[in-house]
C-alpha cells in the first residue's frame, strides 16, 4: 500500500512538472509553473533551469517607457560589453572585411563598433524608433532592413561570418527555430555570438527571494511585463548551452558581461514613465539600488553573460 501511494504520489509530481510541455531547450525534461505575474504563466525547467513565459505585448499593458531615458541607461555598459565581445571575436578570427549581422540592431552601437574594427556590417531591426535611429545615426553606413529575423532577411545578402543578438535573443518567442535558421545563415567557419541577461545571476535570485515574500515589482521588473518587448525567456548558462548542443551548436566561449554602470543608473531608473508620487519614489529607490549593484556586482554572480557559439563539425 505504501509503495503504491510513493508511486501514486511520483505520477502527480510528474504531472504538475510537465503541465506546461517539455523544455524548449531540448533537456527533455517538462516545464512547471513557478509563478504568475500580472496574468502572465511563468515556468521553470526542473532540469536545466530555463524560464519562460507566453508573454505577449497586449498582456503586458500600455508602456509608460521613455526611450530617451532607455538610450542614456543602457548606452555605456552595452557599449562597454560590446566592445569586450569584439576584442574576444578577434582573438579568434580576423574581423577586417567579415560580413557581420546584428539581429535586433537597436541603436546600432554593436554595428558602429564592428564597422570600426573593419566588419561588413548589416543589421534587422523590428522597431520602427530604433530602426530610424539607426538608419540616421553613427552607424548609417551599414546595410539595414526593418523587420524580423529570419523572415524579413534579405535572402540576397547571403551567408555571414559573424551573427549576433545583443540583448535580443530573450525576446524572441521560438528559441530553437531562430537558433537554427541563424545557424543556417552562416559562412563555413563563422560564429553565432550572443549577450543576454541570466536566471543564476545575483539580481534574477534576489528578485525571485523578493517575490517569495510576496514583493513582485522586481521580479516583474526582470521579466519586463510592461515593456513593449517583453522577456520571454530566462535562460541559465546550462540551459542556453543545452540548447545551442541541441541545435548542432558548441560553445567557444561563456564568459560574464558587465550588467550596470553607475553613468546610466538614474537613466535606467526613470525609463519606466508611471505617473504619481508611487511612481516618482519607485524610481529614485531604483536608482539608489542599481548605483548599488554597479558598485558591488563584481563580487556577486553575474546577471549578463556573453556565449560565442560555432557549428559543430562530428
Amino acid at each position: 500500500m505504501q509503495m503504491e501511494r510513493a508511486r501514486k504520489a511520483a505520477e502527480v509530481r510528474a504531472e504538475a512538472a510537465s503541465d506546461v510541455g517539455l523544455c524548449p531547450a531540448g533537456c527533455g525534461a517538462g516545464m512547471r509553473r513557478v509563478f504568475c505575474l500580472k496574468g502572465n504563466v511563468v515556468a521553470r525547467c526542473q532540469s536545466c533551469g530555463l524560464y519562460m513565459s507566453p508573454m505577449t505585448l497586449p498582456t503586458c499593458g500600455e508602456p509608460t517607457l521613455d526611450r530617451a531615458e532607455i538610450e542614456a541607461g543602457l548606452r555605456s555598459v552595452r557599449v562597454a560589453n560590446y566592445a569586450h565581445v569584439l576584442r574576444r571575436l578577434r582573438e579568434r578570427t580576423s574581423l577586417t572585411g567579415r560580413k557581420l549581422l546584428d539581429v535586433g540592431c537597436g541603436s546600432g552601437w554593436f554595428l558602429e563598433l564592428a564597422a570600426r574594427a573593419g566588419c561588413e556590417c548589416y543589421g534587422i531591426e523590428p522597431d520602427d524608433f530604433f530602426y530610424r535611429r539607426t538608419a540616421s545615426g553613427p552607424a548609417s553606413g551599414a546595410r539595414l532592413v526593418q523587420g524580423f529575423f529570419p523572415r524579413d532577411l534579405p535572402p540576397r545578402w547571403g551567408p555571414f561570418d559573424i551573427i549576433s543578438f545583443n540583448d535580443v535573443f530573450e525576446h524572441i518567442g521560438e528559441a530553437g527555430p531562430i537558433l537554427r535558421a541563424a545557424r543556417h545563415r552562416l559562412a563555413t567557419g563563422g560564429h553565432l555570438v550572443f549577450s543576454l541577461p541570466v536566471a543564476d545571476g545575483f539580481v534574477f535570485r534576489l528578485a525571485q527571494c523578493l517575490h517569495q515574500l510576496g514583493i513582485t515589482a522586481p521580479i516583474e521588473r526582470m521579466f519586463q511585463v510592461h515593456y513593449p518587448y517583453p522577456h520571454l525567456y530566462y535562460f541559465t548558462r546550462r540551459s542556453f548551452v543545452t540548447l545551442a548542443r541541441h541545435e548542432g551548436l558548441e560553445p567557444a566561449l561563456v564568459e560574464r558581461l558587465r550588467s550596470f554602470s553607475i553613468r546610466g543608473a538614474v537613466h535606467r531608473a526613470k525609463m519606466d514613465r508611471s505617473p504619481g508620487a508611487a511612481g516618482w519614489l519607485g524610481r529614485y529607490a531604483a536608482a539608489g539600488a542599481l548605483l548599488i549593484l554597479a558598485s558591488a556586482e563584481r563580487l556577486v554572480p553575474a546577471d549578463n553573460v556573453m556565449v560565442i557559439l560555432r557549428p559543430r563539425t562530428t
